[in-house]
């Protein structure tokens, strides 16, 4: 699935998360007449921040970050997403929501499969929300409303959705509203790139339940990218459990040259008759042939030491921080892997979740002490997080562990 050098000084300059709080207040009106849109949802995305316009389409949040992204979203217009800086914050932002077309979106409609989620439903279950237990607790509300269209000839399988996915997580307690923007799986290299914006709202329910709530988000916490983004933000990746180390990895082509030559050799019948009698050239080869195609296609070197934080990350700013490399980053988490994940990699648990990171572009990552991460979808995992980076585990970004 899918990174400059600083000096150490600079990383640890940067501040706390504990920002002042910041009035967020706008409008939201429709193109096409210039009339207020009552009813939008607004939000902070990736959070539990949110509000709706009243009836002049006007809308107020109380936030404590100093750049994210404002979503405004309504049933019928295409979504709109806001650059929010510490330039921009004080200003009564407005927001003009683009009708979707209808006509546009009937033909769409029509060029989705007719039974899609009857096809395809178990299988983007499986991938959206995930195969761990807890999974079994969360739940899709309007599948109805997601569309799935299959491309054969790049063996991709795409869903849309015309409206906000309702999800309800009865594990980690919240009800999701989800924008999905983009959902591919490549069944060639069974990579996945799920795009969208995310509100959490928390359920209600008694002590007991929050309670129990509490200590399933903490352990979903530990250990996740947005703890590791928040770590390496402090500087404290050794005090909260991770190491991280340089993986190269190698294309294995003596691997790629013997799948090549067997392919052509096989079409000669002569030859293959000669590769099963013993004391033979022939059958010599393909024994050594044999060995060869049971070799894994990239060979992967991981370095013996941990290395540092400031090896990857900078100070861009007093409160932004910057992550970039150009090869692969193994995290290591001190937490044993689940039966689960053990299972389906087919193997006893390790000691500890090992993840692999990469960049998709040659661009840097900017993190904030959240944990949020612009340009997530360079980001590319695979891996422990591949596995439990699912909406089943998801969190909030304003979600912090209580003592």
């Amino acid at each position: 699935m899918m990174f400059r050098w600083a000096l150490f000084l600079l990383l640890c300059s940067i501040t706390t998360h504990l920002q002042s709080q910041q009035l967020i207040t706008g409008v939201v009106k429709d193109a096409t007449n210039q009339q207020p849109v009552a009813g939008a949802s607004v939000f902070v995305n990736n959070t539990s921040i949110g509000t709706v316009t009243n009836n002049d389409g006007v809308f107020t949040l109380t936030v404590n970050y100093q750049q994210f992204d404002l979503v405004v979203s309504s049933i019928g217009f295409e979504n709109a997403v806001i650059k929010v800086t510490a330039a921009n914050q004080a200003v009564n932002h407005q927001i003009i929501l683009k009708p979707k077309p209808k006509e546009l979106e009937a033909v769409t409609v029509a060029a989705f499969e007719k039974d899609g989620w009857n096809k395809w439903g178990r299988l983007f279950t499986e991938l959206f929300i995930g195969v761990m237990p807890e999974a079994a607790s969360v739940s899709i509300m309007n599948s109805d409303k997601i569309k799935f269209r299959y491309k054969k000839k790049e063996k991709l399988l795409e869903a849309v959705a015309f409206e906000p996915i309702i999800i309800k997580n009865n594990y980690l307690g919240y009800t999701l509203q989800y924008d999905l923007v983009t959902f591919e799986y490549a069944f060639s290299d069974k990579s996945l790139l799920v795009a969208g914006y995310p509100l959490f709202i928390p359920m209600e329910g008694g002590e007991a339940k929050q309670r129990k709530w509490e200590r399933h988000r903490k352990e979903a916490y530990e250990g996740s990218t947005m703890h590791f983004m928040r770590s390496i933000y402090r500087n404290k990746l050794q005090q909260d459990g991770f190491q991280i180390r340089v993986l190269q990895r190698f294309e294995n082509t003596e691997r790629k040259r013997v799948e090549q030559l067997t392919k052509a050799l096989y079409k000669d019948d002569a030859w293959v008759q000669q590769s099963t009698s013993k004391g033979t050239t022939a059958y010599d080869s393909t024994q050594y042939y044999i060995a060869v195609l049971k070799q894994p296609k990239i060979n992967q070197v991981l370095s013996p030491q941990p290395i540092t934080p400031d090896s990857i990350a900078y100070a861009i700013d007093s409160t932004t921080l910057g992550i970039f490399f150009n090869h692969y980053i193994e995290v290591r988490y001190q937490k044993k892997e689940t039966a689960t994940f053990a299972q389906l990699e087919g193997h006893e648990p390790y000691p500890f979740r090992r993840s692999n990171i990469t960049l998709v572009k040659p661009d840097e990552l900017v993190v904030l002490s959240s944990g949020m991460h612009f340009e997530g979808t360079n980001l590319l995992r695979d891996g422990y997080w591949a596995y439990s980076e699912k909406i089943a585990y998801m969190l909030p970004f304003d979600y912090w562990p209580k003592p």
